[in-house]
């Protein structure tokens, strides 16, 4: 009785042994994702949305993008290459069976040399046995990868929506610019022509002629330069949708009517953890915590059962109905000369562990940071908003007035030109401003773990 207990006792000290060589830190992640259950977000208006903008244009232009984007298209066939390599290594727990059949047959004359040929029928059977569960680990960390990219996958598509919605914000913000700066440059070259009259009968100064070219020559100037980022956005649009750079892409230049909705005064900080690259980067750490764990038990001895079945005849129909012939054969190994290698390996696969440990760290922490800063933006942006309005609403009193005066015969045509003038300048910016606000809220939301909420794309949202 003595000897099957020391063989026992060998085997556990020796996955002890192999255990004790790394190190699992999926734990240690976790309990640093509950230190964010003592923290929150002091929000005036929370971001539950990445944009409902109620244009079936924009709709219909992110269905084409989640279609044709090449990187998405790659991201979800890199899912599929997980899963068949997910049901591969799930098959090495399975035995493997071969069966044979074989017939000789020669040319000489059988008959008058009284030679006969067999026929053979084998059925050959090894199973690797997972006694330390080696190759569940193995599936398991096989598992946990394709969940791991499927996740990946969802933080990509969220990720392309949020840019591909911001990219037609920009579009819409530069198309509005350019529509206010055609109306300045008009009034510019009106404002030119009546300080050019003046000038010739000796009404206005050189220099305040000079004023109004230069001025009217910086409109110019930047009437190009937003002509080229119009271009720019079109080719960025026609690229995350598939298409090259200088595809065929109308877009009107519609209103936009975002629903921003009103959340509580505070988030809790868990809600960072609904995002999917945090999932990810935590898949990641139980992906290696499972290697880790499967290639130590490389170093445990490892049980091996064949079993071989055959049957012979001299026909096919003999060999079938002929004597059965049997063996059964387990086999034990144990490394022995490469067990250093298996260890280093092990130990390898456990820093990678701890990498992955650390990314994540940082991703929570990066997130922490990006919230606040976008938190940040929000307040400062939205105060903006509200001095721009004001603004706005005052220039649009004053031009009521000027141009009263101007009717009245009180002002010349150069002030009621230059209020016009300030009027559109005003308006380019409130253009800005409520571009920059849209943008942060859809960078946000995505910080918090939110997606694009758009009305026909939420049945095939994710």
């Amino acid at each position: 009785m003595k000897q099957p207990f020391r063989i026992v006792a060998l085997f556990s000290l020796l996955f002890l042994g192999a255990c004790s060589q790394s190190q699992t830190f999926a734990p240690k992640a976790k309990h640093s994702e509950l230190v964010l259950q003592g923290q929150s977000f002091k929000t005036i208006t929370a971001p539950n949305y990445i944009g409902i903008f109620d244009n079936a244009e924009l709709e219909d232009y992110l269905r084409q993008v989640l279609e044709s984007n090449h990187d998405l298209k790659s991201l979800a066939a890199t899912i599929q290459a997980y899963e068949l390599r997910e049901k591969i290594i799930s098959a090495q727990s399975l035995p493997e069976a071969n069966i044979g059949l074989t017939k000789q047959e020669d040319d000489k004359d059988t008959e008058s040399i009284n030679i006969q040929n067999p026929a053979n029928i084998s059925l050959n059977v090894r199973w690797a046995t997972d006694i330390w569960g080696k190759l569940a680990d193995e599936s398991k960390a096989a598992r946990l990868e394709t969940q791991q990219r499927d996740l990946e996958y969802l933080y990509a598509r969220r990720a392309l929506l949020a840019q591909a919605v911001q990219t037609w914000l920009s579009l819409w913000n530069y198309q509005g610019q350019l529509n206010l700066l055609e109306q300045r440059i008009t009034i510019a070259q009106n404002s030119t022509e009546t300080i050019e009259n003046y000038y010739q009968n000796g009404q206005a100064s050189y220099s305040q002629l000079t004023q109004r070219r230069m001025a009217a020559d910086l409109l110019q100037q930047e009437l190009a330069q937003i002509e080229a980022l119009v271009l720019i956005q079109l080719h960025k649009l026609n690229i995350l949708r598939g298409k090259s750079p200088n595809s065929s892409l109308e877009l009107s230049q519609s209103t936009i009517q975002p629903v921003v909705a009103k959340l509580p005064t505070q988030i809790s900080a868990l809600t960072l953890l609904e995002r999917p690259d945090i999932q990810a980067a935590f898949k990641q750490i139980e992906v290696l915590d499972a290697q880790t764990t499967a290639a130590s038990k490389a170093l445990l001895p490892q049980l091996t059962i064949s079993a071989h079945l055959a049957k012979s005849g001299a026909s096919l129909s003999q060999a079938f109905t002929g004597d059965l012939l049997w063996q059964l054969v387990g086999g034990l190994t144990q490394p022995l000369f490469n067990g250093g290698q298996l260890r280093n390996e092990a130990r390898r696969i456990s820093k990678q562990s701890e990498i992955a440990f650390y990314k994540h760290e940082q991703i929570i922490l990066n997130a922490l940071e990006e919230v606040e800063n976008g938190l940040t933006n929000e307040f400062a942006t939205l105060e903006q908003m509200k001095l721009t309005q004001a603004r706005l609403q005052e220039i649009e009193n004053q031009l009521v007035s000027e141009q009263q005066m101007y009717q009245a015969g009180a002002i010349g045509v150069l002030p009621y030109f230059d209020v016009q003038e300030q009027l559109l300048a005003v308006r380019k910016e409130w253009i800005e401003v409520q571009t920059n606000y849209l943008s942060n809220r859809i960078s946000l939301a995505l910080t918090l773990g939110r997606s694009y909420s758009g009305q026909s794309l939420a049945e095939n949202g994710d």
